[in-house]
């Protein structure tokens, strides 16, 4: 009896505990979902433009932006309003001078997303604008008056200060060269001016009665590329005219003899560089222009890219010698060519 009893108590608590079971079906959670992937930044797709640059400038922002893969612009027969609405609609816009938009028109234009670059804004670069590149434009007055009060030491003499137009560059030159002379010049060398007026065909004859009229002349600072070129030239063929009338029956040797003067140029043109290719002309000095250009570019194309900020550097003037003047004016020759394909 005692055996019965004890097996139906099992029983019934066998069967108790396979009556308290639940089965729980395992769930399946779902993947997460993965984030997508970015697309990589395409600069192909934005187009950068460059406003009221000079040309050499011009061609050094639209040359490295297509270099960087973007599409390039210059936007010079439009007005400087049509100027910023372009900049809403754009990647990145260079504003040289400010062109007459005051800072509230550039700050709008960047709020659009444009990656807004000033060149020698008035003041300090509008507060939406990612840089404002600038250099000092006038150092080749004090770069010549340098190198001119070192070669003509010993001398006695006229140095012509020789412009060919009133324009503010000539002006800051002529004021830059005379102000370091009378620091670092001979006090036996006076300085002289004159002024270059010849033009086309008449430029040769022009410049070589300016220096047969001089007397002593013992170097020669141009404030334009156009005056050093013409001026360089005369003196050469002086030189020549003057060697072979030497040895000619009735000459006068001692007379006919000519030393021709230091020549420097304070601007770099296709005319001057060709000079100082030649060696006529001793060096011509060089501004930042493409590299202004290139760096403007280059800070749009990090603001864009990366949202970062990319500071521009290496923006000095340079003077230029006869061993490396071919490349530059190899420069000068692509960019006539480029700009005239815009």
């Amino acid at each position: 009896m005692k055996k019965a009893l004890i097996i139906l108590l099992a029983a019934l608590l066998i069967s108790t505990a396979a009556c308290s079971y639940e089965y729980t079906p395992k769930i399946s959670l779902p993947e997460p979902t993965p984030e997508p992937t970015p697309e990589p930044y395409d600069p192909g797709k934005l187009t950068l433009g460059v406003y009221g640059a000079p040309e050499l400038t011009a061609y050094g922002f639209l040359k490295t932006a297509e270099e960087l893969g973007y599409k390039a612009e210059r936007l010079d027969g439009m007005t400087v309003e049509e100027v910023l609405l372009w900049g809403r609609e754009n990647g990145g816009l260079l504003l040289y001078g400010a062109g007459g938009a005051d800072r509230a028109a550039i700050n709008e234009t960047a709020a659009y997303g444009c990656a807004v670059v000033t060149g020698f804004f008035p003041t300090a670069a509008p507060k939406g604008a990612k840089a404002n590149i600038e250099f000092k434009e006038y150092d080749a007055g004090t770069a010549a008056a340098n190198i001119m009060a070192g070669r003509l030491s010993g001398k006695e003499g006229v140095v012509l200060v020789c412009r060919s137009s009133d324009s503010e560059a000539e002006a800051a030159a002529e004021a830059a060269f005379r102000r370091r002379w009378a620091r670092v010049g001979s006090s036996k060398i006076a300085l002289s001016a004159t002024e270059y007026t010849g033009e086309g065909e008449h430029a040769a004859s022009a410049a070589a009665g300016m220096l047969e009229r001089a007397e002593n002349v013992v170097g020669i600072f141009a404030c334009s590329g156009e005056c050093a070129a013409a001026l360089a030239q005369a003196s050469a063929e002086i030189a020549v005219k003057k060697e072979n009338t030497a040895g000619e029956e009735g000459s006068d040797e001692e007379s006919s003899s000519y030393e021709k003067p230091f020549i420097m140029s304070a601007a770099a043109d296709e005319a001057a560089v060709s000079a100082v290719m030649t060696g006529e002309l001793y060096a011509a000095y060089v501004q930042p222009y493409y590299e202004a250009g290139a760096e403007a570019a280059r800070v749009m194309d990090a603001a864009l890219s990366q949202g970062s900020y990319y500071e521009p550097s290496g923006l000095e003037g340079r003077l230029i010698y006869q061993a490396d003047a071919e490349e530059y004016y190899s420069l000068l020759t692509d960019m006539r060519a480029f700009i005239a394909d815009r």
